[in-house]
């Protein structure tokens, strides 16, 4: 079992490395300001819309949703980054020797 924990430990630790590269990385924050200028107008989009015109209820729908999909993927970087943590927190919690287990 703890060949296991050690494989994961090594392949996450290369994950969150590689990740923290990417977050510092230019082209993170080009992505950043492409998606920011997506979203912008995409909100331009749906105010342009009239809301009382049945045909175009539909656009908004769609609108609506790919804005909801830029604004979930803003963080999704941070939370797998944070996702990565935790599990390497959790693989050396059960790497660690457990002291109860001698006095049985």
């Amino acid at each position: 079992m703890s060949e296991n924990l050690l494989a994961e430990r090594q392949r996450l630790t290369q994950h969150l490395g590689e990740l923290e590269l990417f977050l510092k990385s230019t082209v993170y924050r080009g992505w950043q300001v492409a998606r920011a200028t997506q979203l912008r107008r995409i909100e331009d989009d749906i105010v342009d819309i009239d809301p009382i015109n049945r045909e175009t209820e539909i656009e908004i729908f769609k609108l609506r949703g790919e804005r909801r999909l830029l604004q979930d993927l803003e963080n999704q970087f941070e939370d797998t980054r944070e996702t990565l943590k935790s599990r390497l927190d959790e693989i050396e919690e059960l790497l660690q020797p457990n002291p109860n287990q001698h006095e049985q």
